[in-house]
């Protein structure tokens, strides 16, 4: 990336919006209190978008429960499975398999993205209703048949689960990165937020109301936890339906979508779900032919190394956790059930890390420290390399004070997520930022999800050479 996409990227993301170059028709997004100054000064100031504050609290609300819903039925499978396999599969060992089948659908999804284009609603709506029917079945898929067909279809449910949030993923963050407003840092701290509410979640029914040593207690809450999946993914629908539909948000894809200038627009406002303020400046035309565009080469010519670095953050931290730390450490004076408390103890520091850059990008607080510039990135995603030395001290060491102890290491635990959750979201921001046109905006997502599903797989299935 250049030394002027570089100072376009960090000042795109204090903005929370992309910065499109000066010789491009584009539209900058402002969100100023109703009726006030700034709305009058927006046409005047540069052709400004002034979207009214409603619709934006409308589409952030909308993209982080898309967030949640994205990965909210797989995390709840993920919880359920060892009550599952106790009581419903014999003891068979379902982690590695489940996920690699899931993951394959994911991919696949990616890539038919990347060619089908993820822009469309359709793909949104048709995600989460999988996903929805997907939970609906979890139940009599696990609990009822022969062994071996259980195991069939839990394996089928997978696929499809994954095909859905791939779906999900894809499209929502293309949706995210050309609405008026940047919605990736919402939606990837919706993300986080569903791990805990998963983990909360199945956390309350197993200690509380069901004996998860009961066969038919167990049942109850792999029912009950699927309904709430259900529930959650068409609520999102609904929500979406809505959100997208929102002035601005029309504005925004529609632009995404169209390779020409956008003519002058100007509306006014009725309500607070109207634009306040629609105006653009038009590009000249050019004397010359069109040059044939190939989208996929500009998102890798502008944001190959934001992208390369969502790789290798997902690599180190699969390839990590929880294999090598926690379940394989020697962990000495630990508390009763010190597995829940270092396992459980990553989606909230992965939320964390999300939630800071979500709330740098409205300028809440310390944002030169939180949203560093882009050429850093590389440079602290090739530092998390170094959590392997304490990762494997940790692992391989008997009677250590400092490795085998388990505030010591609730604090790996700590600063693996908070640095995934903080450092992912940046490279997913930079790398719809580091692309000059919103036309090709669109085709970053299902890239950089190829990028993300690539190193989960190859970091989980190296994780297995470790004995």
């Amino acid at each position: 990336m250049s030394v002027d996409g570089h100072k376009e990227a960090v000042e795109a993301a204090s903005r929370g919006t992309s910065s499109p170059k000066p010789d491009v028709a584009s539209t900058a997004i402002d969100v100023p209190a109703k009726g006030s100054e700034d709305s009058a000064k927006a046409v005047s100031a540069g052709g400004k978008v002034v979207i009214s504050r409603c619709e934006w609290w409308a589409t952030t609300t909308a993209f982080f429960f898309l967030g949640m819903s994205s990965l909210f039925a797989w995390n709840n499978v993920l919880y359920l499975l060892p009550y599952m396999t106790e009581q419903f599969l014999d003891g068979w060992d379902a982690g590695n398999s489940l996920l690699g089948v899931f993951q394959v659908g994911n991919l696949a999804v990616q890539v038919f993205l990347m060619f089908a284009g993820s822009l469309k609603e359709i793909w949104l709506h048709l995600g989460l209703f999988l996903g929805s029917v997907m939970c609906g079945v979890l139940g009599p898929c696990v609990i009822y048949g022969p062994l071996n067909t259980r195991i069939a279809l839990l394996h089928a449910l997978c696929l499809v689960l994954g095909s859905g949030s791939g779906l999900v993923q894809g499209s929502g963050f293309s949706y995210g990165a050309v609405m008026p407003v940047n919605q990736v840092g919402v939606y990837s701290a919706g993300q986080g937020f569903g791990a805990i509410f998963s983990v909360v979640l199945v956390g309350i029914l197993s200690y509380t109301a069901v004996d998860i040593t009961v066969r038919e207690d167990v049942a109850t809450l792999v029912n009950a936890t699927a309904a709430v999946s259900a529930a959650v993914g068409l609520v999102c629908i609904l929500l979406m339906a809505l959100s997208i539909r929102q002035p601005g948000a029309r504005l925004a894809v529609s632009q995404a979508r169209a390779e020409s200038s956008p003519e002058k627009v100007a509306r006014s406002s009725s309500g607070c779900t109207e634009l306040q303020e629609v105006a653009s400046v038009a590009a000249a035309a050019a004397a010359a032919p069109a040059e044939k565009r190939r989208p996929l080469c500009t998102v890798l010519r502008h944001s190959g190394v934001p992208i390369a670095c969502v790789f290798a953050l997902f690599f180190v931290t699969c390839n990590l956790f929880p294999r090598v730390g926690p379940l394989q450490w020697a962990t000495e004076g630990a508390p009763k059930n010190h597995l829940v408390w270092l396992l459980g103890v990553f989606p909230f520091g992965d939320t964390l890390g999300k939630s800071l850059c979500a709330y740098a990008e409205q300028g809440r607080f310390l944002k030169g420290l939180i949203l560093f510039s882009p050429r850093l990135l590389p440079w602290l995603t090739a530092l998390r390399f170094a959590l392997y030395a304490p990762f494997f001290l940790s692992k391989h060491l008997a009677g250590s004070a400092v490795f085998n102890a388990f505030w010591f290491q609730l604090f790996e635990m700590v600063l693996l997520s908070v640095s995934h959750g903080w450092f992912a979201t940046l490279a997913f921001i930079y790398s719809v930022d580091a692309v000059p046109n919103v036309a090709d905006k669109k085709h970053v997502g299902p890239v950089a999800i190829v990028s993300l599903i690539l190193g989960i797989m190859s970091g989980l299935y190296f994780a297995l050479l470790y004995k």
